[in-house]
């Protein structure tokens, strides 16, 4: 082989190589930080201004009809309202319906 052809194998390599290392776990966490989860309950909720939204008691646990990992957390609004909401483990989904 040509030492140009060499170089191009060594920087596709390289290339791939990087693309290996992704922190998966770190990833879904991130999705499930207290910042992510406050923003996708005020867009649920449509409240304008995310900050003014608590939330807690962030866990995650498998889903009551199979075996799926969600998001269970509590929410605040400004107006007093406490909400029970659930979402699937990505955030993508989530549903929230007022505490009694």
């Amino acid at each position: 082989m040509t030492s140009l052809k060499l170089a191009q194998l060594a920087m596709i390599a390289v290339s791939l190589a990087g693309c290996g290392g992704r922190d998966v776990a770190g990833e879904q966490q991130a999705l499930r930080s207290p910042e992510h989860i406050q923003q996708k309950t005020a867009e649920a909720l449509s409240i304008a201004d995310a900050a003014s939204v608590s939330v807690s008691n962030i866990e995650l646990t498998k889903s009551p009809r199979g075996k799926s990992l969600i998001v269970v957390w509590r929410a605040a609004t400004p107006d007093g309202k406490t909400y029970l909401c659930n979402s699937d483990k990505r955030l993508d989904f989530p549903v929230c319906e007022v505490a009694s």
